[in-house]
């Protein structure tokens, strides 16, 4: 009779093969690797008894084969095998890691289109947590992230074109061949489709395809999720369009409590946007510190002013009435834009006259 140790060893050698498959691009080869991963695994996790010296083994087993299943598209067994590890007695690491699991299987098993297939130029925005009921959500919280990932479809499309980075919305709309459509909400959750949509003054043979823009973002998500920034840096290349995109997706992040997960699912992948706000790092915080020996300063306050002629200069008026002058770092206006006339906290490190904006976050997120 095979071991614990040896069932795992040969669960663990067919889902190596299986993750070299799916970075490889074919994800039906990696599917049927994970299936056949997936009894060996199941039968090393049960051959440990549920008792608090067996763990955090136990446990850990459970997750890998919950894990195996999810990949093969197993849902239901998938389910089954978290809630069992999730049964016994998990350190506090693992059963973080059995619940974050689990809330992505319930993302793809509830949520992933069933009524309509997606084209190749097409994706679903699927919103999970507690602000969530069946086909409702805050307009706030939506508004927010349908806004962020639509204008990172924007400047990913002119990035593709070979054109410079320009601030301003209307600047994107001037370039920008496509139109995003929007299908109304599935009942359950509250999910969306985006299309990229050609505009017919547009002609295609000087343009990227809506396909290429869509895997472009996607790829992207999947790094910041990852905090692979520098992976992220080297394939966008340009400073100005790398830092705006890290900046809208940060907009696009779960607040952790109220919104859990952001899930994005295209014909070819699918990201499980589980990290906050707050655990995302922005690049522009830890190169602007590490340059200083001067602690950025935090201030609260409406963001009410900005300089028409000089979109890269606004102003803030604090709880006290009091003015701070800051400087946007090109490729963060989109993101400061859509905070306008809201109360926000900010983070700054002083520059001659003005203040460096590092970050910023809406207030009420934080309550």
């Amino acid at each position: 009779m095979a071991t614990v140790r040896e069932l795992h060893n040969q669960a663990m050698e067919l889902a190596q093969r299986a993750m070299v498959e799916r970075e490889f691009g074919n994800p039906v080869t990696a599917r049927e690797l994970a299936a056949a991963a997936l009894p060996f695994e199941m039968q090393a996790a049960q051959m440990i008894e549920k008792t608090i010296e067996s763990e955090p083994t136990r446990s850990i087993l459970y997750q890998s084969a919950g894990s195996l299943a999810y990949q093969a598209g197993d849902f239901a067994l998938a389910k089954r095998l978290v809630a069992e590890g999730l049964s016994g007695f998990p350190p506090a690491r693992v059963e973080q890691e059995l619940s974050e699991l689990y809330d992505k299987i319930t993302f793809l098993n509830h949520l992933k289109v069933r009524d309509l297939a997606l084209t190749s130029a097409q994706v679903q925005l699927s919103i999970v947590g507690k602000e969530v009921g069946s086909g409702l959500v805050p307009f706030q919280s939506f508004m927010q992230r349908i806004n962020a990932f639509v204008t990172l479809l924007d400047r990913n499309t002119s990035r593709l074109m070979g054109v410079a980075y320009q601030r301003g919305k209307k600047a994107i709309d001037q370039v920008s061949p496509y139109v995003p459509m929007i299908s109304a909400p599935r009942a359950g959750s509250f999910s969306v489709t985006v299309e990229v949509a050609q505009k017919t003054n547009f002609t295609m043979s000087y343009l990227v395809s809506g396909q290429e823009v869509i895997d472009q973002v996607m790829e992207g998500m999947t790094d910041v999720e990852a905090q692979n920034y520098d992976h992220l840096k080297t394939r966008i290349g340009d400073e100005s369009y790398f830092v705006n995109f890290v900046t809208l997706a940060k907009q696009l992040a779960p607040d952790g409590d109220r919104i859990t997960m952001v899930g994005l699912t295209s014909t070819k992948s699918e990201v499980s946007f589980t990290k906050t706000k707050q655990q995302l790092t922005t690049p522009i915080l830890v190169e602007e510190i590490s340059r200083r020996v001067d602690a950025p300063t935090s201030y609260v306050g409406v963001l009410d002013e900005a300089v028409a002629r000089n979109s890269g200069r606004i102003g803030l008026t604090t709880e006290d009435h009091g003015i701070v002058r800051l400087r946007v770092t090109e490729g963060m206006d989109d993101m400061v834009r859509s905070y306008f006339n809201r109360k926000v906290r900010v983070l700054a490190m002083p520059r001659g006259k003005s203040n460096i904006l590092l970050e910023i976050n809406d207030v009420d997120e934080e309550s």
